[in-house]
């Protein structure tokens, strides 16, 4: 008789957020023991997994101190780890930029620094963002397309990829990351504009609001969830020969479109805004 296979163990940070909570179902069903990095809080915002708290495990520790996350990847000894943990409300960073900074950019190399003290042959995964590429240089963006990020989280994102590249190459370590474009779901946050698009729409069919106020047009790349969370895995699982590659989501366009058809509200410019699917060129 053969031996049994050894369980793979999983270290997803920002496994409460839309794409943690898909990552560790997706993972569950492949027979991993997922391990999710939480806040220390007087709440447990846990909606998106209340359904998987049962099946996973949670630990206290926080991008922002360096000795709580050795302690996690210590006990737990993962395979594989999932950085999916940010400050990534863009509008958010331009208020606080250096907390953005820490979360997003510096917690990138806690991470990273705490992996290469405690279990350096996990293999690490990166979230990077779109944003990185800010004042697009070339159209459609391919991993070789010049950076050029317009926010504070922007920056933050591009220096999280780079020195996840730095780690790779210094010391040796599987790091890779994925470059991600707008990728949507049920369990999107409110706080996302998509979310406020759909909600309105959902509104004014309830009858409960009769226009969505917008103040500007909006273009934006977008795909469906789940298939982001596979490309996720994909980029952890595959070969080292490609780990020093980046890993672009095969997206879907939607276009939003305003027009001032109604009259003003709060002193803003209220606008119906009409949805439509555009295929990808």
């Amino acid at each position: 008789m053969g031996t049994a296979r050894q369980q793979k163990t999983a270290l997803i940070t920002g496994i409460t957020g839309q794409d943690g909570s898909y990552l560790a179902e997706l993972l569950l069903a492949k027979g991993y023991r997922v391990v999710g990095v939480v806040r220390r809080s007087s709440t447990t915002p846990y909606e998106r997994i209340g359904h998987l708290v049962d099946r996973v495990e949670l630990l206290s520790a926080d991008l922002l101190d360096q000795t709580s996350l050795m302690d996690v990847m210590a006990e737990v000894r993962p395979d594989e780890i999932y950085n999916l943990a940010a400050q990534s409300f863009v509008a958010t960073s331009w208020n606080q930029p250096v907390l953005t900074g820490e979360f997003t950019g510096l917690g990138v190399t806690r991470m990273l620094e705490a992996m290469r003290r405690t279990v350096p042959g996990a293999r690490f995964y990166q979230a990077s963002s779109s944003e990185q590429f800010g004042m697009v240089q070339e159209t459609p963006q391919r991993e070789t397309t010049p950076f050029y990020p317009r926010s504070p989280y922007g920056v933050a994102k591009v220096y999280g990829h780079w020195i996840t590249v730095n780690y790779r190459e210094s010391f040796g370590l599987y790091a890779v990351s994925g470059i991600l474009f707008n990728h949507e779901s049920p369990r999107r946050g409110l706080e996302f504009v998509t979310r406020k698009v759909t909600d309105g729409v959902a509104r004014c069919r309830a009858r409960s609001a009769s226009t969505i106020i917008w103040t500007s047009a909006w273009n934006r790349t977008v795909g469906s969830h789940p298939n982001s969370c596979r490309a996720f895995d994909g980029s952890a699982t595959r070969s080292s020969t490609s780990a020093g590659r980046s890993n672009f989501l095969s997206v879907t366009t939607w276009a939003v479109q305003s027009s001032p058809t109604c009259p003003k509200a709060a002193s803003q410019s209220c606008r119906t805004v009409h949805v439509s699917p555009v295929p990808m060129t």
